[in-house]
């Protein structure tokens, strides 16, 4: 998914679904046979840069109207208000999220309403109508387990290769449960939750089952990203401590109900002066599937100057991780930087790198 404006937008086939937080149903209007669409770009000035280091200047150099024209869509096929941010029990973000299938758009939102956690809601995909009504996440958990106690930023994917759905939140990491390994020693709730439909049907209140499955890690799993792959499911994490989290989890024995055989992790080299931090899994998405045997993709950008690392003072870059997953041998198993991919310069350092938002 991808910020756009104000928008966020999931991209499924030839849909577009945009919440913000009502979500839309849109057909892509694509540009005529060769006429190319210029991207925007940012151009640093480097007279300023050479005066003052920490000082940056960036232009942004906007499309023409008829590269707008060229980039808009026609009349949305759905457009229905979605869960917005929950007035009555806030969480600050909401981190609205969603998927389509074939028959269903699935969204969820952070809610401190018990039990807390993420809430779901389920639309037709045809006309957007509520299916059922919202239930939190961790309600598809056993009572007492440590995904009982969800605590939010959820993730949803749909696996077009088993048509099913993947439900994903960390655990509440205020508490600990016997099924903690370090319950005896009161170690807190650290891991990740995951939901997977046992049919396409991921109607809880109407004969929808879920597989649940409950991994514990060894720091909290800040900010998941989850991606689909063929082999596995693939999750990058900001975790405190350890260096930025790159998972795989076993979605063969996932889909079938079984015990999932033990994840693997490995990290990537933290990036300096940057404490939030995630390397982001690839997602499968359309027709066009990986090549047989393809590792899986994990993706984060550099920005050299402001990183630290000066490899180039007229290209920042996207660096791309290959990640090959052995379940039966783990010591088969790796994850490695494989391309640095030079892209036009741009600024990570807004607000002063505080977080804070300009309204």
């Amino acid at each position: 998914c991808s910020l756009v404006g104000s928008e966020m937008c999931i991209r499924d086939r030839l849909n577009l679904c945009c919440l913000s937080p009502r979500f839309s149903i849109r057909r892509t209007q694509h540009p005529p046979e060769g006429i190319p669409v210029k991207p925007t770009t940012f151009s640093k000035s480097r007279k300023l840069r050479k005066k003052k280091k920490d000082q940056r200047h960036r232009s942004l150099q906007l499309e023409s109207l008829e590269d707008r024209r060229l980039l808009t869509f026609d009349t949305p096929v759905v457009n229905v208000p979605g869960q917005g941010f929950d007035q009555a029990n806030p969480v600050n973000p909401a981190d609205h999220v969603g998927a389509a299938g074939l028959q269903f758009y699935l969204q969820a939102v952070n809610s401190s309403a018990a039990p807390g956690g993420s809430s779901v809601q389920i639309y037709n995909k045809s006309d957007g109508s509520p299916v059922g009504v919202p239930f939190a996440m961790s309600s598809l958990a056993s009572t007492g387990s440590a995904c009982s106690f969800g605590l939010g930023d959820p993730q949803i994917e749909y696996d077009q290769l088993a048509n099913r759905w993947v439900l994903m939140e960390f655990m509440d990491d205020s508490e600990s449960t016997p099924d903690n390994p370090g319950f005896a020693n009161g170690d807190p709730n650290n891991g990740l939750c995951f939901y997977v439909s046992q049919s396409s049907n991921p109607n809880p209140q109407a004969g929808g089952a879920w597989n649940s499955y409950s991994f514990f890690t060894q720091a909290f799993p800040d900010y998941p990203k989850l991606g689909i792959w063929n082999d596995a499911y693939y999750v990058g994490t900001n975790e405190t401590g350890p260096d930025p989290g790159a998972y795989a989890f076993d979605r063969t024995n996932m889909l079938q109900g079984l015990a999932a055989r033990p994840f693997q992790r490995f990290s990537a080299l933290p990036l300096p002066n940057a404490g939030f931090q995630v390397v982001s899994p690839a997602n499968i998405n359309g027709t066009t599937l990986p090549p047989t045997g393809s590792g899986q993709y994990f993706a984060r950008h550099l920005d050299d100057e402001y990183h630290g690392i000066n490899l180039d003072p007229f290209n920042d870059f996207i660096e791309i991780f290959e990640y090959n997953v052995d379940f039966d041998t783990p010591a088969n198993s790796n994850f490695n930087l494989v391309q640095r991919v030079p892209i036009d310069d741009f600024d990570t350092d807004l607000c002063g790198g505080t977080g804070a938002i300009v309204a």
